[in-house]
């Protein structure tokens, strides 16, 4: 009998465990097994590629359709224009370039709101969307107070309307106003109508191209105190009894104040204030005199020199 030792005894391999006996793997499996994995990652990568393409189809159609259906509900069918001004419903539209039939949500309201302001006679504009097919736009214009004639020898006609389309444009190119915060605009036609704000303007001439810029606030102190005097004969209509026509600034540093009757009044830039009410206070003396102001020179501090004449009463009373 032979016995053998435990240690070349090779143990039975026990169900469920790996043998501790190193075996190579064959190449040619491990090569067949990867190219398997890879076919079968592109089958599933084409699988889902294709499955999120119809996904994606099914939606647009859906998209679509919903869109069509959106598209018809929000339909502009009605646009409420509010303006406290002289503009017609028909020009402020053609200004913002919206009408009828567009599609409310799709508008974009900024982009009309900025058009409408870039025009330099609208001071402000809002524009708003009311669910399901409302446009609300408002607008505010401007207020001007002065008009500068670049052609002084021609007066602001109010037949303008009975010009021709020529002489209009010459006109409305002759002409630059401004508002009580000292805005250069221009105008539009309607300000033209006989009730119109151009008609409302204090003319002023002789003024330099530097001072007014359309779009932009004028920094020019006689430009400022022109103003001031328009505001100033607004507030007191009557009380010196005379209708003012026109401010020049042929002179350096001074404003000189023309009315109906061809009299004269020279101010300063500075003092206006108290420039005015002398002003007042001689007018009122020559009043109670029968007389007139034909020219006064209110810049000499310390003096008052003033021509008169007689009104048209006493004028025709003397005679």
């Amino acid at each position: 009998m032979t016995f053998e030792s435990p240690d070349s005894v090779t143990p039975a391999k026990q169900p469920g465990k790996r043998s501790a006996i190193f075996q190579p793997r064959d190449p040619g499996k491990v090569r067949r097994r990867a190219i398997l994995r890879h076919l079968l990652g592109m089958c599933l990568a084409a699988f889902v590629g294709a499955l999120l393409a119809a996904t994606a189809l099914v939606a647009w159609k859906w998209g679509q359709e919903k869109y069509s259906q959106a598209s018809e509900a929000f339909v502009v069918k009605k646009i409420e224009v509010l303006n406290d001004g002289m503009l017609s419903r028909q020009r402020i539209l053609g200004f913002a370039e919206v009408s009828e039939n567009a599609n409310l949500l799709s508008l974009d309201l900024l982009h009309i709101q900025n058009r409408l302001e870039k025009l330099t006679f609208i001071e402000k504009a809002s524009v708003e969307r009311e669910l399901p097919n409302i446009l609300k736009i408002r607008v505010w214009e401007r207020r001007p107070e002065l008009v500068w004639n670049k052609r002084p020898e021609k007066p602001i006609p109010r037949d303008f309307f009975s010009l021709s389309r020529q002489e209009q444009k010459q006109i409305i190119q002759s002409l630059l106003f401004v508002d009580q915060e000292g805005f250069a605009l221009n105008a539009p036609i309607e300000w033209y109508l006989p009730h119109g704000p151009v008609h409302k303007c204090l003319e002023i001439i002789d003024a330099n191209e530097n001072w007014l810029i359309p779009g932009k606030i004028t920094s020019e102190p006689l430009i400022k105190r022109a103003l001031d005097l328009k505001r100033f004969l607004d507030r007191n209509p009557t009380v010196l009894n005379i209708q003012v026509n026109r401010i020049s600034f042929s002179e350096p540093r001074t404003l000189q104040v023309i009315d109906n009757q061809g009299g004269k009044v020279v101010f300063s830039k500075d003092h206006l204030e108290l420039s005015l009410m002398q002003w007042m206070r001689v007018a009122e003396v020559g009043r109670l005199s029968g007389k007139r102001i034909q020219f006064m020179d209110l810049t000499i501090t310390n003096n008052c020199p003033v021509i008169w004449e007689d009104l048209p009463d006493v004028a025709s009373m003397k005679q």
